[in-house]
């Protein structure tokens, strides 16, 4: 029991490797860079190539949904739902050190390594309530109905495995609705 505590304990503290991190934001950034690009061509093919290395705030967004929905696809049961315009306007003010009303890749870095420990705290608290919470309320709730007629006797029959294993799948399906 001590050691797989420990191991719980470990997760909990564990963040996003660094590098993969790194490179979802990498990725993630140049093809937004990409695709403003592309647009920016697609209205004026005449126009010559320009370099671009900053997002606006509709690009800014575009790319934190990427982010999101990367993340969601990477995280079991993860259904993290992206930051509104409004908060991502908030966002740009905190992040954009340069006040260009523009995020570079180091702005846009920082902003997406914040909320990644944000999200790693929101689904460590939520894998404790599902490994340790509900299937102690399980234990909890078997031995209160003892006492209870024709309930206690319906619980008694069925093993604590079956029952704690029961419990925690119906809040596992409640929980991801």
């Amino acid at each position: 029991m001590g050691q797989a505590w420990g191991n719980l304990q470990s997760t909990f503290k564990s963040k996003i490797p660094e590098e993969k991190v790194r490179a979802i934001i990498d990725h993630i950034f140049d093809r937004a860079i990409k695709d403003a690009k592309d647009r920016a061509k697609s209205k004026d093919p005449s126009s010559p190539q320009i370099e671009k290395n900053t997002l606006t705030f509709d690009e800014m967004h575009s790319a934190i949904v990427q982010v999101f929905q990367e993340l969601n696809k990477n995280i079991p049961g993860a259904k993290y739902a992206p930051p509104t315009k409004d908060q991502v306007a908030e966002m740009l003010k905190n992040f954009d050190t340069n006040e260009d009303k523009q995020i570079d890749r180091e702005e846009f870095s920082k902003f997406v390594q914040k909320f990644t420990v944000d999200l790693v705290r929101i689904y460590a608290k939520e894998l404790l309530i599902m490994t340790v919470a509900i299937p102690a309320a399980a234990l909890v709730t078997k031995r209160a109905t003892r006492g209870v007629p024709f309930l206690g006797n319906l619980v008694a029959k069925i093993p604590t495995t079956v029952f704690v294993a029961g419990v925690t799948s119906a809040a596992v399906v409640l929980f991801n609705k």
